[in-house]
């Protein structure tokens, strides 16, 4: 949590408005039903179009086994239950397949990719890999093992692999070993229109993935909260939550004057960081 003090004269909806992701449109929500295998290995053309998925499950999201809610939010229950195997011996990987309609591909900037995963995952779209998180560089196969620490981030990501009309989202979920307690999988894609304000997430260059783990870590803001003291006209205090990767983050304000703010030329302040006690992720 990040905290600043200055005498300044703002409005609270104006500092609101910076911190606005910009329009977005939800293409795939958090909790619709996904087709699904849980018999631990598939066809290699499992992410591909033309696959022949008749046979598989369907099931509500969130999806998975071994816990009744979300561990980032509790408040979110289990959608599906999935099988796994035997209790000592279970399934690495589970294989997942939704298909979507976009429309109006031009009208959109980006994407952005919310993730909730236990352990790690591959994510494709329309067969062509888009990221991955929790996974090494190597080629991933049944037996491939994932972890992934944060568990649930939000990325940006390119629209160049979405397509106009059906579009097929798939993700395979890798477990860190036979004996692993749970998975989870929960997974919603928004489109950041054109013209909105710039995120604040961490784009992921898809060049340069696989690289480095570490460069979709997500720094969206959770949360802001402000505080007056003294001269309620002059003086306010702002508090703002990000995840741990964000700690010393910076604040810039601009004066909102249209729809869109300009940040070319804004007023910067360092703010001090703390863990707060009452949200330590």
């Amino acid at each position: 949590m990040s905290r600043l003090k200055k005498n300044l004269f703002m409005a609270v909806f104006l500092l609101s408005s910076i911190f606005t992701f910009g329009e977005t449109k939800e293409l795939l929500g958090r909790n619709e039903e996904w087709k699904y295998s849980d018999i631990g290995i598939v066809s290699e053309s499992w992410r591909q179009n033309n696959f022949n998925d008749s046979t598989w499950k369907i099931g509500k999201s969130p999806l998975g086994y071994g816990d009744e809610v979300s561990e980032t939010d509790p408040s979110i229950p289990i959608g599906t239950a999935i099988s796994f195997g035997k209790d000592d011996d279970k399934y690495i990987t589970s294989y997942f397949r939704k298909e979507i309609e976009v429309k109006n591909l031009n009208d959109i900037k980006e994407l952005e990719v919310f993730l909730h995963v236990d352990d790690g995952a591959v994510i494709y779209i329309n067969g062509v890999e888009a990221f991955r998180k929790g996974m090494n560089d190597e080629i991933v196969s049944y037996n491939s093992v994932g972890k992934f620490k944060a568990k649930e981030e939000t990325f940006i990501i390119s629209k160049t692999l979405l397509k106009e009309g059906k579009n097929l989202i798939c993700s395979e979920v890798h477990q860190d070993g036979p004996t692993s307690s749970d998975l989870w999988f929960e997974l919603g894609i928004k489109a950041v229109l054109n013209g909105g304000i710039k995120s604040d997430t961490a784009k992921i260059d898809l060049k340069e993935e696989k690289k480095s783990d570490t460069i979709i870590t997500a720094k969206k803001i959770s949360k802001i909260t402000v505080t007056f003291t003294g001269d309620t006209k002059t003086t306010k205090g702002f508090a703002w939550y990000t995840s741990l990767d964000s700690k010393k983050s910076d604040l810039q304000i601009v004066e909102k004057k249209s729809n869109i703010a300009d940040f070319s030329n804004p007023i910067k302040f360092k703010g001090t960081t703390t863990i707060p006690t009452n949200s330590k992720k």
